[in-house]
């Protein structure tokens, strides 16, 4: 499975362990985060990531689509 899943607030405790569920059952979720509550990012934890900082209005212009 190649599905994308987008998980806002995924480096949070709930959040993390949402996005290590879809992992594990094939998606490829996508974390929007900003890091506010948890400055020390969980996702490493989880295996393979890549953090890329992206401006609010580049968010909102990719995830316009969906």
């Amino acid at each position: 499975m190649s599905d994308y899943v987008l998980v806002t607030g995924g480096a949070g405790y709930i959040g993390s362990h949402s996005v290590l569920a879809l992992m594990e059952a094939g998606y490829n979720p996508i974390v929007l985060d900003n890091f506010q509550i948890h400055p020390k990012n969980p996702l490493p934890a989880l295996g393979k990531y890549t953090v890329t900082p992206l401006s609010l209005s580049r968010v909102m212009s990719v995830t316009r689509r969906w």
